[in-house]
């Protein structure tokens, strides 16, 4: 589109927050701000509530996808302050989604849970199906977090199920459900290696480092070492295992310790008691 004909600020601002979508929508997760930005100056003092809470909202994406939660948090929150006043149920499920993603990251499982339950929530009154099957494997990874382990098991059975078709959402849930399995209260280690072997073999993903850890974690609680340490010393894991095994050498500690820092490496810190 040939932008010189936007001679109007609003229609500037119309277009700009057009194209912020369109970015979103089609995974383009953009971190420049100025994407956004003639949206947001007209829209401070222009526009209906649905305007102003898509424009908050696409920021905020922006931001997320920059990590720059703080940022994030405070776009949403002046998003949620419109959505009070919007008729616009899906728009408003996925801002309490993206809220929850947000409390995700920064680990408050309590808020995660609560703001993904609020986006079930709009989309059902919405009627949305679609996003409400996508839901549910949100809903999982927040009982996750909560260690609700058979909550999170029966949300991640029905989320796998709606979105099978999906290859990119079923990664996902394959992936954070073995290591949901590897760390629950009773541990199921075989299942684990099952749903790692499904996203391999039957939705043909590779592993990520995580997933590699987890496998190896696995395979170690059910006593099979020799794939552990060929995992951990391979270097299957694109450099990271590599860097993690060089530590362990030099502090003589043990597959089961490499594994487990792995698994947990968004942490700053890790206990382990072996």
């Amino acid at each position: 589109m040939d932008q010189s004909s936007l001679n109007t600020k609003k229609l500037r601002a119309r277009f700009a927050l057009l194209y912020a979508i369109a970015l979103d929508k089609n995974y383009i997760d953009t971190t420049d701000v100025s994407v956004i930005m003639p949206a947001v100056n007209y829209y401070k003092r222009h526009g209906s509530p649905d305007e102003k809470l898509k424009t908050h909202f696409y920021l905020g994406r922006i931001y997320l996808n920059a990590h720059r939660f703080e940022k994030a948090a405070y776009e949403y929150a002046l998003a949620e302050s419109e959505a009070e006043k919007s008729q616009d149920l899906v728009q408003k499920g996925l801002l309490f989604m993206n809220f929850s993603y947000l409390y995700n990251w920064i680990h408050n499982n309590d808020k995660q849970l609560e703001y993904a339950e609020k986006g079930l929530a709009c989309y059902r009154e919405a009627g949305d199906s679609s996003r409400m099957n996508l839901s549910y494997g949100d809903l999982a990874r927040a009982y996750h977090g909560m260690r609700e382990w058979d909550k999170a098991d029966s949300l991640y059975h029905v989320g796998i199920e709606k979105m099978r078709h999906d290859t990119l959402v079923v990664s996902n849930l394959l992936s954070n459900y073995a290591k949901m399995k590897t760390i629950q209260s009773e541990p199921d280690p075989h299942g684990a290696i099952s749903l790692l072997e499904s996203l391999s073999q039957k939705y043909h993903q590779p592993l990520s480092i995580i997933d590699y850890g987890v496998y190896a974690y696995a395979s170690d609680m059910i006593g099979n070492q020799a794939t552990c340490d060929r995992i951990a010393t391979t270097g299957s894991s694109e450099g990271l295992v590599i860097a993690f095994w060089v530590d362990i050498c030099v502090l003589n500690l043990s597959c089961r310790i490499l594994l487990l820092l792995i698994l947990y490496k968004e942490l700053f810190c890790i206990i382990l008691f072996v």
